[in-house]
């Protein structure tokens, strides 16, 4: 019991906390796309709808990207700070677009990125 408190003291000294997983709430932001025409901008919107222990839900919007446009459910974990969801119905104008993250929070934003490896940054709204 002594050494179990002992390294709980001392990482609390370090200053070594855990991150909290996302509050249910919305998040909003996106991501930039090179395309033959560009640069264009893709805004994300997540919505997390539940926090249970390490399994989240929601929903993202999706807008930008013309054919993969749409409202995806979502479903993931939270684990070692980091929140990864993937899509679990595909969406878009064909009904063939797919849609994953991992991102972790910082402050009141998560930041990381799209299954495609693009830089995501989604900010509470």
């Amino acid at each position: 019991m002594k050494r179990i408190v002992l390294a709980a003291l001392s990482l609390a000294a370090l200053g070594a906390t855990a991150a909290e997983p996302p509050a249910p709430g919305k998040y909003s932001g996106g991501y930039d796309l090179q395309s033959r025409t560009g640069v264009s901008h893709v805004s994300v919107v997540l919505d997390v709808k539940e926090v249970a222990k390490d399994k989240v839900s929601g929903t993202v919007a999706m807008n930008g990207t013309g054919g993969c446009d749409g409202d995806y459910p979502m479903e993931g974990r939270y684990l070692n700070d980091e929140l990864s969801l993937k899509s679990t119905k595909k969406s878009g104008r064909a009904g063939d677009c797919a849609f994953s993250m991992k991102v972790k929070p910082e402050g009141d934003s998560l930041v990381g990125k799209t299954g495609g490896g693009r830089d995501l940054t989604l900010k509470k709204k």
